[in-house]
Parts: C-alpha cells; structure tokens; sequence
C-alpha cells in the first residue's frame, strides 16, 4: 500500500489542549487505511534525513568551491587530480548510500 499523497502539513489537534497535531495533506488525514505505509515513510523520512542533507550538501560543496573547474597552473601536479577525485567519490559514494537508505 502506498502512504498518503503529499504535500503533508502539520495541525494543531483542536480537541485536546495537550499539545498534540496532526498530520494531514489538505485532503485526507494520514491514518487507516493508509496507517502502516504512513508510519514507514515517515520512519524512513526521518532515519534518513540526515544523511541525505549531508550528502547533498557535499556535493553542494564540491561544485561551489570550483573543484570541477580546469586550472591549467595545475595540470603537472597529479596530486590535486587525486585530491578531486577522491573528494568527488567520496561525496558521490555518500549520497548514493543516502539515497538507496531513503528508498529502501
């Protein structure tokens, strides 16, 4: 079974003055039938919310700090190569482990 459509927002739960919300997508509240499909993804969401920021942001990284740009100053050093790649694979390797874990 599929979890609710989204977008989700969250509201106040207006009978009780507890402090409790509740979730919904403007059209239908996330509970039965949709409850167990519900619950995985948002277990899934959050248990990968993390990784997947961090591996977005390294890539964000790489490409903001010009790593991809030629710079011919230092095409004889072959360490700055390496030093670009292994970066890159890095960053690389970390976001598709966070997107295999968002999409299990």
């Amino acid at each position: 079974m599929k979890h609710t459509e989204l977008p989700w927002k969250v509201h106040p739960y207006e009978q009780n003055k507890g402090g409790y919300f509740q979730i919904s997508n403007g059209a239908e509240w996330i509970a039965a039938p949709n409850t167990r499909a519900n619950a995985e993804f948002i277990v899934r969401a959050c248990n990968c919310h993390e990784e997947l920021v961090n591996g977005l942001q390294a890539l964000v990284n790489f490409i903001d700090n010009n790593v991809l740009v030629r710079n011919i100053e230092h095409d004889a050093d072959l360490s700055k190569y390496i030093e670009q790649s292994t970066t890159l694979v890095i960053a690389l390797q970390n976001a598709q482990q966070a997107l295999a874990n968002a999409t299990k």
